[in-house]
């Protein structure tokens, strides 16, 4: 016999954080439109020949989006938590404080968190049990363990970073017959705001002229969050895998109301 959970929560919760992804998008538009995190500046050793190319960071502190992205994932967490109720009602039981939806990347860590947060459930055990990111291949990169983490990490420690990652760099320098040589040097993956690293020297022809930089920087946004627990790096996420994440709970959602 079908279970007939009422998930029309659930449901609601990631509707709602759907809209927060595109609340974001949007957002995430106007930021790179109005003020791309990086430029390119050519700053002239003394009166040398001597230019340095200079990629320089903005003050691209955005606490706002941060927000955006942790009203995301607590929205995919309640609509978790909310399967493991509607369960524990069809068990017959009363729910509790510790009654959730657990989420783990190690199976001995689950079998001794279930004994508290699955207490007395008798249906959707194994549903709960085969969705656990430890059933993946890095675990770490299952969509459950990121909503777990950004979700924790904005609760207890600070709102999530925004990080503009350093993509290709193109463009050209001109003009090049003033160009004696040139040297490249490959950008880290990101800049801290007002910071600077250059990324070509380039030397011109005795007493001839000046060079201009004229190119684009690309960029792909990543969110942060801060080490604690055992995740002594942090955890970081490109901000399009946070769509991967509604999808993916909808998906869990419906595997349960399908019981």
């Amino acid at each position: 016999m079908a279970l007939g959970l009422d998930l029309s929560g659930s449901t609601a919760k990631v509707a709602r954080a759907k809209e927060h992804f595109e609340s974001l998008q949007g957002e995430l538009s106007e930021i790179q439109s109005q003020r791309n995190p990086y430029e390119a500046i050519l700053d002239r050793k003394g009166k040398s020949s001597t230019y340095s190319l200079v990629l320089h960071a903005g003050n691209f502190n955005e606490p706002r989006l941060g927000i955006i992205l942790g009203d995301l994932v607590h929205n995919l967490r309640s609509a978790l938590d909310y399967i493991v109720i509607a369960l524990a009602e069809k068990s017959g039981i009363s729910v509790t404080k510790d009654h959730q939806f657990p989420i783990c990347d190690d199976e001995r860590d689950y079998k001794g968190l279930i004994t508290r947060m699955l207490a007395g459930i008798t249906y959707g055990l194994d549903e709960i049990a085969n969705v656990q990111p430890f059933k993946r291949t890095p675990p770490q990169h299952d969509a459950l363990f990121a909503i777990n983490y950004f979700s924790n990490s904005d609760k207890h420690r600070i709102i999530s970073e925004y990080v503009p990652i350093i993509g290709p760099i193109t463009g050209h320098l001109s003009p090049k017959n003033l160009i004696v040589k040139s040297k490249w040097f490959p950008p880290p993956l990101y800049l801290r705001s007002n910071q600077d690293f250059e990324i070509a020297q380039v030397t011109l022809r005795l007493g001839r002229g000046e060079i201009t930089f004229k190119g684009n920087i690309s960029v792909a946004v990543h969110f942060g969050a801060p080490p604690f627990g055992k995740r002594i790096k942090g955890l970081g996420a490109p901000h399009g895998f946070f769509k991967h994440c509604c999808d993916h709970v909808a998906m869990i959602v419906d595997l349960f109301k399908a019981l």
